[in-house]
This record gives C-alpha cells, sequence and structure tokens, in this order.
C-alpha cells in the first residue's frame, strides 16, 4: 500500500541582519519601543534584546522613550538595506531555477529515507 504525504511549505525566518534593518528601518524616523515592536513584526522580548544590542553597539540611543539612529546606525542602516535588496533579488533568480529544473530540487534524508521536498512516498 503507498500513501502520498504532502510536506508544508517552511516559513523562511529572517535572519538576525533582517531583524536588524526591520528595527533599524522603524527607529530611522524616530519610535517608540511599541512602534518598533509591532513596525519590525517582533516580540516584546525580541525588540529588547536588539535594542539593547543595537543601543551597546552604538547605532541607536533612546532619549525620553524615543529611539533614533546614530551616525553609525544610519551608515549599518545603508548597508542592511542593500544586503536586504541583493538577498531578495537572489531568491528571485533561484525561484527562476527551481521553476526551469522542477525535478532537480534537492531531496532531503527524513528517518534516513530519502524523499521529495514536495512530496513522499511512505510503504506500509
Amino acid at each position: 500500500m503507498s500513501v502520498t504525504v504532502t510536506v508544508a511549505k517552511r516559513r523562511n525566518k529572517r535572519s538576525k541582519l533582517e531583524i536588524m534593518y526591520s528595527i533599524l528601518e522603524k527607529v530611522s524616523n524616530g519610535g517608540k519601543k511599541t512602534h518598533i515592536m509591532y513596525g519590525a513584526n517582533l516580540s516584546y522580548d525580541l525588540t529588547v534584546k536588539y535594542l539593547k544590542y543595537l543601543s551597546e553597539k552604538g547605532f541607536v540611543v533612546e532619549d525620553n522613550g524615543i529611539y533614533t539612529l546614530t551616525e553609525s546606525g544610519k551608515r549599518l542602516l545603508e548597508v542592511l538595506r542593500e544586503y536586504v535588496k541583493k538577498k531578495a533579488e537572489f531568491n528571485e533568480a533561484l525561484k527562476k531555477v527551481w521553476e526551469i529544473l522542477p525535478e532537480e530540487k534537492p531531496q532531503r534524508k527524513r528517518n534516513g529515507k530519502v524523499e521529495n521536498t514536495n512530496t513522499a512516498q511512505q510503504q506500509n
């Protein structure tokens, strides 16, 4: 007996650099912690963690609850903006490659057995 199992598409997680970019974008116009948190789509704990890190490194400053960028924060934001843009371009090119070569998608191992990333055949 053969059963077809559909493997759910995995949601891409943001990298630390992408999270910092989101925060710096929100801070670039000045913002309160909750504004940054919602705008960057982060939990409160992660927002606090990243704002603390960025503050300690001298990229953002806080004054009366309002966060703003320092000069080095502005430079970092520009570099991260370029990184995010190039990563998106790369991902688009990769998507086009997989459209042309769908049968060549990488396979992964599960329980010692190789399975296609789209569907898996299980023998009972």
